[in-house]
């Protein structure tokens, strides 16, 4: 939970404002909230042990068990250098496996996720800087400082929903937002990995995707040049092995309108 002082409000179309204070204690209620969820889970997963038969089946603490001691991987969402080092200190206490979502601020820590293990999932590299007083290409250098200390990250088309950017049809732009970081330190190799092998070795599929070799999904693009320039075309689509179909609406009208 992030500590909001500034807010929209739809029903007044106005920026409501809230005190620091104020402000702080919503996202630490938040905060606790969490907590109670975690040991909620971990009664739950204690009785379920034992085969209490008093036991009533809650599907949400049960999911949410799977995640204790690391079992599963926790995706965290947050951006702010202050939510980042929370969110780790959450983790750390809760003995949760943690992956990084979003990480606008994270070449703040980077030492701290490298530190850590932590990879970062990250949101838009082509966006404005988090703060005023900050340089304008912080969010275009922030891949290439995490991959220099030693952070496994993997490029995104966002971090929401809706008709925003950050929607799930802003996927389609993912292989820019890599591309937008090489000029800024970020090694062209190691931007190509952040969008095939390093996200699959992050959600642990690096058994079935994320490279070329034997045994793995034949899941291949064959372009006419940097599968990571705007102004490369896929000529092939392999999917599990076969060919597919690339046709699209973009390209249809592409061709509508070449040959007017």
């Amino acid at each position: 939970p992030e500590i909001v002082t500034r807010r929209f409000d739809f029903s007044t179309f106005s920026v409501e404002e809230l005190p620091f204070a104020e402000a702080q204690e919503k996202a630490e209620t938040r905060r606790r909230e969490l907590a109670d969820w975690m040991e909620a889970a971990r009664h739950y997963r204690q009785a379920m042990a034992v085969g209490s038969e008093r036991l009533e089946r809650n599907l949400e603490l049960e999911a949410l068990a799977a995640v204790l001691d690391g079992g599963l991987p926790v995706v965290v969402l947050a951006h702010g250098e202050r939510e980042i080092r929370e969110a780790i200190e959450f983790a750390e206490a809760q003995g949760l496996e943690m992956i990084l979502a979003g990480g606008r601020e994270a070449w703040k820590v980077k030492g701290l996720l490298a530190e850590k293990g932590i990879p970062v999932i990250l949101g838009q590299t082509q966006s404005l800087p988090s703060e005023e007083d900050e340089a304008y290409d912080a969010p275009f250098r922030n891949p290439g400082e995490l991959v220099a200390a030693g952070v496994k990250i993997a490029f995104a088309s966002g971090a929401g929903g809706g008709f925003g950017p950050g929607g799930p049809h802003g996927s389609r732009t993912t292989p820019y937002e890599a591309a937008t970081a090489v000029p800024y330190g970020l090694p062209p190799e190691a931007a190509l990995k952040a969008v095939t092998l390093w996200p699959a070795e992050i959600l642990g599929v690096a058994d079935r995707l994320g490279s070329i070799e034997p045994g793995k999904l034949g899941n291949l693009i064959v372009t006419d040049g940097d599968p990571l320039a705007i102004t490369t075309a896929i000529e092939y689509l392999v999917i599990d092995g076969r060919i597919a179909s690339s046709d699209n609406r973009h390209r249809r009208l592409y061709e509508t309108y070449r040959a007017r």
